[in-house]
């Protein structure tokens, strides 16, 4: 035993022997009658909390009761990717917003306009023969026109939820925003001036998957018709996208496109964890999120808190779903509504009812749960804190870019089978060894191997302390 350092209140850190059992040595001091308190150290972890000046306003990203999305613990592990694209479609989008521009999608096969804030420096010639011309930053289907950033404010502030640029230390976080750099893209598809007009969403829908969206944000309420059904169908089962609409804000049945079977269907809780009477319920109703008071963007590079109702809870699953596919881009719909459902903060009667859903979304227990249950690609260290368990299941892959390590606090339980290992490995195309550094298990933590492969690892695993 050694001591390590002392402080000015009487409190000593002792080093004990590499090889003792940390809580057998605490029970003993405590025992002697020679100390008041014996704690073992523990090792926490570092939360991504972003440098945007407004992200202390928002409430529904982290938030001291807890009746957020626990945004900043999902950021450790996934911030959002460039590869995956969220369809917004709305009223349109301030493209040219201080804290938008750098995560909305622009047309790799058109033609860049000569001045990327005018719609009519274009070339004038449809470059990429998808029948829309200089479609460059999406399409104003209400108007047959490539100006989508429309009149209206609703579409800037869904899309600002969704993926306003994170930690550029400007204005408010986006859920999948990216950090220090581009996120998730956002694919502005204006329906409607000042309502959605029901009768182009379906070639809204269209448009957005055959130019790449895996999510489509929906945040509005219309008449159903059998040519908008066809497309949502048509998106989900020939394009595994994963479509998202708000629930209603009249206090009613769930309403269209919500209450459509492959559509998740959102509706709202407040800064209490409690849902407002007027977010619409029913038994079509999956999960709900935080809907009153959203600090979002609006534009001109402006940015307003007085966003409440159900259209601002979409963004936030739309947002989730985006870091899912950024973590595993082969998840398919069913397997994206299954995480949901399963990683929810329960708030109605268990499990399932019509007011909640299945219950309010949480981004890390969501990816956590993908991760244990599907695998998926690992872009940047992170630690699995104290106190918490993971358990990965038979034939689960986790890649690990380079320089890249897992850092074990907490118990990693490893589930293979002789036909099912589990494997660790790289993400790297021509993988070679010392590609990743490996898994730490730290002081406290521990992790049981059952049929598991670590390839490519500098150091595979390692322990100076723990079990393994």
């Amino acid at each position: 035993m050694r001591v390590l350092r002392k402080n000015k209140i009487g409190f000593v850190d002792l080093e004990i022997p590499s090889k003792s059992d940390p809580i057998k040595m605490v029970q003993l001091y405590l025992s002697s009658g020679l100390v008041e308190v014996a704690e073992p150290n523990t090792f926490g972890i570092f939360l991504g909390f972003p440098n945007d000046s407004l992200f202390v306003y928002q409430w529904n990203l982290n938030q001291q009761n807890d009746a957020d999305i626990d945004a900043p613990e999902a950021w450790d592990i996934k911030t959002g990717r460039s590869s995956v694209v969220v369809g917004v479609l709305d009223s349109g989008t301030d493209w040219g917003h201080e804290d938008l521009d750098e995560n909305i999608w622009r047309n790799p096969g058109e033609d860049s306009w000569s001045n990327p804030n005018d719609p009519n420096s274009g070339n004038g010639v449809d470059d990429d023969g998808n029948g829309f011309v200089d479609d460059w930053k999406g399409w104003d289907f209400a108007n047959n026109n490539n100006d989508s950033r429309g009149p209206f404010w609703h579409g800037t502030s869904i899309a600002g939820i969704c993926g306003a640029e994170t930690n550029n230390d400007t204005g408010v976080a986006g859920i999948a925003g990216g950090w220090s750099g581009t996120g998730a893209k956002l694919l502005i598809c204006q329906v409607g001036d000042w309502m959605p007009d029901g009768s182009v969403v379906d070639d809204a829908i269209l448009y957005a998957v055959e130019t790449g969206a895996r999510i489509i944000n929906m945040s509005f309420s219309i008449g159903q018709n059998p040519a908008v059904d066809a497309a949502i169908q048509f998106a989900y089962e020939q394009y595994e996208c994963v479509l998202i609409a708000a629930s209603g804000n009249s206090g009613g049945a769930v309403s269209y496109p919500a209450k459509h079977s492959c559509v998740i269907a959102v509706g709202a809780t407040d800064s209490n964890d409690i849902r407002p009477e007027w977010s619409n319920h029913g038994p079509e109703l999956e999960v709900v999120a935080p809907g009153v008071e959203i600090l979002s963007t609006r534009p001109n590079s402006n940015y307003s808190s007085q966003n409440t109702d159900t259209s601002f809870t979409a963004p936030h699953v739309s947002g989730i779903v985006a870091l899912l596919l950024s973590t595993n881009p082969d998840l398919t719909p069913d397997e994206i509504r299954e995480i949901m459902q399963s990683t929810v903060e329960d708030k109605g009667e268990p499990r399932f009812d019509e007011y909640y859903g299945y219950g309010r979304v949480n981004a890390y227990k969501a990816l956590k749960y993908a991760l244990e249950h599907y695998g998926g690609m690992i872009t940047k260290s992170f630690t699995i804190p104290p106190g918490e368990t993971w358990t990965f299941q038979p034939g689960v892959t986790l890649k690990f870019a380079d320089d890249v390590s897992l850092t074990v606090n907490g118990v990693v339980t490893v589930q293979g089978t002789s036909t099912e290992p589990i494997i660790f490995t790289s993400s790297s195309s021509n993988p070679s060894p010392g590609s990743w550094y490996g898994i730490v298990v730290e002081d406290g933590g521990r992790i049981e191997l059952n049929h598991a492969k670590v390839k490519y690892a500098t150091y595979g695993v390692k322990s100076s302390y723990a079990d393994v």
